[in-house]
């Protein structure tokens, strides 16, 4: 006899426990993407041939997709790449920044703004040249962490003008002019609707800002807020409707993460991946990957997340990806699908990966959407590349319901597979039921190159499957081949 059993979702928070209505779901996906169709190879991290280093690491980055600019912002410089990280020109103001935590980008018009809270916020024209220097935004505002358009203001959050409670502050432009600060409250303010709102004191500092043209997002450690365009002396309404979630910073750490995608902001915490479209939020990890990756519930080994970071969006693959630490020291990353709200793992080649940089740059790159800089300086681009290590592991099966079973052979079906190598583990009862990545029992390999012998007599069955596959690899499911028995 035989079963096929396809592969669903990685949903390890499952345990490992036969679940009779989704037999195949996965509790180990790693660089792998969901696909209607089943799983793909992720393609992985390399860096850009020929590419040269940025002068320092790069804590923050944006794609300009009007000229193809590549803008970095590192510990104390602005850098820009016209040519895919070929080379790199400092583009910082004349007057040396002082060391900022991170960078935020927002773009006005052709007004390229760059923020941090250690400085005044920089603009530069995307229509200068290159070289053109980036320089002190005129108009006199103030230091701010954070930035973003919302319909016609430049807005700033988590400023820094030594009032006690800046961190709780946003502030916006004249309307439709960045490069105007009137003095708050005056008639000119007032006159150009320009103003600022302090955040609620029990969300915490404001950790993120998301622009828009209906209404603009402010995250605050403990809750999110909506602020709406009503003109007039008021100028915006301020909405609080989520007071749980929030970003988190643990002070080195960055919170960044949200990611805007057709009028819903994705974004990760220590408690798992929500998504909000300025109304409500939604927890899209509940049930799936909380307890496994973001609590450590099950000794899994990709659990013991210490902190988050970047997020990126995948337009061709409709996907996005978070980097997290694990252990202190290992840096991981997240997928979501979108289309198909599933999720996988992907273990980044090489290490210290840590800013995530969206956009598809100029014409010649390595396939991928995604550009990065690793602690190396380096930038690199996701690629196809040739014989990618992944990993994918089921729940435990229960082939007939209340009786052990002999596992005679199986195989893995989908399209341009690989030989892999296959490994199976049986219990009898829930007691010795896991999501360890050990005592697996390798499979033996007879003439067919996908079909595998085992001898294991058990009531449920687990399998792993690793090694190397290419780019255009479907592993779509297992066909199982087993013989009854009598036994209970």
């Amino acid at each position: 006899m035989f079963v096929d059993i396809e592969l669903s979702a990685y949903m390890p928070d499952r345990g490992g426990a036969p679940h009779p209505e989704d037999p195949g779901y996965l509790v180990d996906a790693e660089n792998v993407r969901p696909t209607p169709n089943g799983y793909m190879v992720q393609p992985l991290n390399e860096d850009v041939a020929s590419g040269t280093a940025a002068t320092e690491t790069v804590l923050e980055g944006v794609t300009i997709r009007e000229n193809g600019w590549l803008v970095v912002g590192g510990s104390s410089v602005l850098e820009i790449s016209s040519d895919t990280g070929q080379t790199w020109s400092n583009v910082s103001r004349t007057t040396a920044y002082s060391t900022p935590s991170d960078w935020d980008f927002a773009l006005f018009d052709e007004h390229l703004i760059a923020c941090s809270s250690a400085n005044e916020p920089q603009e530069k024209s995307t229509n200068d040249a290159v070289g053109t220097l980036f320089a002190d935004l005129a108009g006199g505002p103030p230091k701010a962490a954070y930035c973003a358009r919302v319909r016609d203001h430049l807005v700033l959050g988590n400023l820094d003008e030594g009032t006690g409670n800046d961190e709780r502050i946003v502030a916006w432009s004249s309307i439709g002019n960045p490069e105007d600060w009137p003095t708050a409250g005056s008639a000119s303010a007032l006159a150009f609707q320009s103003g600022r709102q302090e955040m609620s004191s029990d969300l915490g500092e404001v950790r993120g800002l998301i622009g828009g043209e209906k209404f603009g997002i402010v995250f605050q450690e403990g809750g999110i807020t909506r602020m709406t365009y009503v003109g007039g002396d008021v100028q915006y309404r301020f909405d609080i409707f989520e007071k749980e979630e929030g970003l988190q910073f643990d002070g080195t750490n960055r919170p960044h993460g949200p990611v805007w995608v057709n009028g819903i902001t994705y974004f990760m915490t220590l408690r798992g991946v929500f998504a909000t479209d300025g109304y409500t939020v939604k927890n899209l990890s509940l049930g799936s990957c909380v307890e496994s990756i973001f609590a450590d519930r099950y000794d899994h080994p990709d659990g013991g997340i210490v902190s988050t970071s970047d997020g990126v969006y995948d337009p061709i693959k409709q996907q996005i990806i978070w980097t997290y630490l694990i252990g202190g020291s290992v840096r991981r990353g997240l997928i979501y699908s979108i289309p198909l709200n599933r999720f996988a793992s992907i273990s980044f080649a090489g290490s210290n990966v840590d800013t995530l940089v969206g956009g598809v740059l100029g014409a010649g790159v390595t396939p991928g959407p995604f550009c990065f800089v690793t602690s190396s300086k380096i930038l690199q681009t996701f690629t196809d590349i040739t014989a990618i290590e992944i990993a994918i592991q089921t729940g435990y099966i229960e082939l007939a319901p209340g009786r052990r079973v002999q596992i005679t052979g199986a195989h893995l079906y989908g399209a341009n597979i690989g030989t892999p190598t296959m490994g199976i583990k049986v219990a009898d009862d829930y007691a010795n039921v896991d999501i360890d990545q050990d005592s697996f029992t390798a499979m033996t390999a007879p003439a067919r190159e996908i079909l595998f012998n085992a001898r294991k007599t058990g009531r449920f069955v687990a399998f792993r499957i690793t090694g190397t596959q290419n780019a255009d690899a479907v592993i779509k499911g297992i066909r199982i081949y087993y013989e009854g028995t009598s036994a209970r």
